[in-house]
């Protein structure tokens, strides 16, 4: 995201360069196409994406600007949007507080007639800045900087909620990617602060209706649950009688098998079991049981396996001074019934063993093996966005998703984990709620509950991440620590629906604008449920500095 999208003629690009640095000096990232040809719809796409994705759309007004078609696409698109606009007068266009007639004559006849002249009733009715030549450049830029901060939070809501919507309009309107909790909450108050509120943004259609979609869809969802919870008695029932209605069978039909090959099916069938509870407390839901059984020596050697893998022994080894855990092939039951972003579940399976850090990168590690991350240079003289990177043995928080991404392939010859292999590597062939098992353990997690360190001099509570290790020392399944809790951690993949799958696009690297995943939960989550192995945020994978607060709790671990 950013903080402004700059709309201009290419005939004015030296003003712009101008007033690009001037934004830059001031901490504002600004989105600019620099091009000058025009590359049909796939470049204008990428316009239009950077419109949404700013916060302020910056009109450069001018007789050229006046005269653009795709000036005009551009303000229609953002207007569509009720995005806050200001626009910054560069040259003249009005004579006689008229709009200069050349301009109406460069409009007569076009296609996109009907477009301008919209686009002017609602330019021309917002206050100006200007920055002509004869007016005093510093004086116009404090102007402009007093109004970007202006109602700043409530602008940049509006970005983020716009985003969202949009990815759920473009999907389909796809019920994983409404809001709930918190986020619904926070969303809903934006809504009546914005409705009443009397300067931009006001919200979009869309946006109400998302977010009245995603209210009722929370009601329909926490109505199923509680149903849920009180039939879930009898399903475990259910279950279990499965469970062993399906050993019976197996034992009967397994006379003439092998005696070993038998009995090995018999000391697997506790973990099995224990796999099928594990997913039924997770989702709240279970994965039924096979009713139907013709026993063969296969099925017994991947039962056996599952066995071996609960048996696993962590396997560290250290790679360019980093402890690393193997994470051994198999399969585990991913996602579950908690959330619709986590559905449906779907067995997932490993053919080849991988590696995992065994904790989050630390600052440490990330400075020794040559990590860079813009948020440094603007931290430096506010050590207090990023605290825990003060830390050496501290997670590398205040990073982003390209960041991390760089950092794992180009200083570590390695990669992000994919968010199958990440949830693999925290639950285990048992495919637990938490790392540490089925019930939430607070001396196992960073939590909210565990990592307040009093209160500053405004009397605001003092929370960060810990040092990596400090409250897990036991770890997941493989080893690893702090897979709940701490840090929320970037994976590589998309945030899409599932079920998973790494071919269907959501592994590619090159996309920077796709949001991707963060799992874990972090140091300032009180839910138990936002601390479960399933549990999926997402983020945008570029720098905001708008967004340091949020990515002041988000690290990252590297794979291979």
């Amino acid at each position: 995201m950013s903080d402004v999208f700059i709309s201009y003629s290419r005939k004015d690009s030296a003003f712009i360069k101008t007033i690009f640095q001037a934004l830059e000096d001031r901490k504002f990232t600004a989105w600019v196409d620099w091009s000058d040809i025009y590359k049909g719809e796939k470049w204008l796409e990428a316009i239009y994406l950077g419109i949404e994705n700013a916060d302020t759309f910056l009109f450069v007004l001018s007789p050229s600007s006046l005269t653009s078609e795709v000036c005009h696409k551009e303000i229609a698109h953002a207007r569509r949007h009720n995005k806050r606009i200001i626009p910054i007068v560069f040259q003249p266009v009005e004579q006689d507080n008229k709009l200069m007639p050349e301009i109406h004559t460069a409009w007569f006849e076009q296609d996109w007639e009907a477009n301008a002249r919209a686009n002017w009733t609602e330019i021309k009715a917002i206050n100006w800045l200007y920055f002509r030549e004869t007016d005093d450049f510093q004086a116009a830029m404090t102007t402009l900087m007093e109004a970007l901060r202006t109602d700043v939070i409530r602008v940049h809501q509006h970005t983020q909620l716009l985003n969202r919507a949009l990815q759920w309009e473009r999907n389909n309107r796809n019920s994983s990617i409404l809001l709930s909790g918190d986020e619904l909450a926070q969303a809903e108050e934006w809504l009546n602060q914005s409705e009443q509120a009397e300067s931009p943004p006001r919200p979009t259609d869309l946006l109400r209706d998302y977010i009245q979609t995603s209210h009722a869809d929370y009601l329909r969802r926490v109505r199923h649950a509680r149903r849920l919870k009180q039939a879930v008695g009898g399903f475990a029932v259910f279950a279990l009688l499965a469970v062993l209605i399906t050993g019976f069978a197996l034992r009967r039909a397994s006379v003439s098998e092998d005696t070993r090959a038998t009995e090995r099916w018999e000391a697997s069938i506790d973990a099995m079991r224990e796999a099928r509870d594990g997913t039924l407390t997770a989702g709240l839901g279970m994965v039924p049981p096979t009713t139907t059984y013709v026993p063969n020596p296969q099925f017994i050697a991947t039962t056996t396996r599952v066995a071996e893998l609960n048996a696993w022994i962590p396997d560290v080894a250290i790679f360019d001074g980093v402890e690393m855990v193997r994470v051994p092939a198999g399969c585990f039951w991913m996602g579950s019934a908690s959330m619709d972003d986590e559905q449906p579940i779907t067995e997932i399976c490993f053919k080849d063993d991988f590696w995992i850090d065994r904790t989050e990168v630390t600052n440490e590690q990330f400075e020794r093996l040559g990590g860079t991350a813009i948020a440094d240079s603007i931290t430096a003289d506010a050590p207090d966005l990023c605290p825990a990177n003060l830390d050496p043995q501290a997670p590398r928080a205040c990073i982003t998703w390209q960041e991390a991404n760089r950092f794992c392939m180009e200083h570590r010859g390695m990669r992000l984990p994919n968010e199958a292999e990440w949830e693999y590597a925290a639950r285990g062939p048992d495919s637990l709620i938490y790392p540490s098992g089925n019930t939430f353990d607070p001396t196992q997690v960073a939590y909210a509950g565990n990592t307040s360190e009093g209160v500053d001099e405004n009397g605001d509570e003092i929370t960060r991440a810990q040092p990596v290790g400090r409250f897990d020392q036991v770890g997941s399944w493989v080893g690893a620590l702090d897979m709940s809790g701490n840090v929320l951690e970037w994976v590589s993949s998309h945030y899409a629906p599932y079920p998973y799958a790494t071919e269907d696009g959501r592994e590619n690297l090159a996309d920077d604008f796709a949001l991707r995943v963060m799992r874990g939960g972090s140091f300032l989550d009180a839910s138990e449920g936002n601390l479960r192995a399933t549990f999926r945020l997402n983020g945008y994978p570029i720098f905001s500095e708008t967004e340091l607060n949020f990515f002041a709790y988000v690290g990252f671990r590297c794979a291979q």
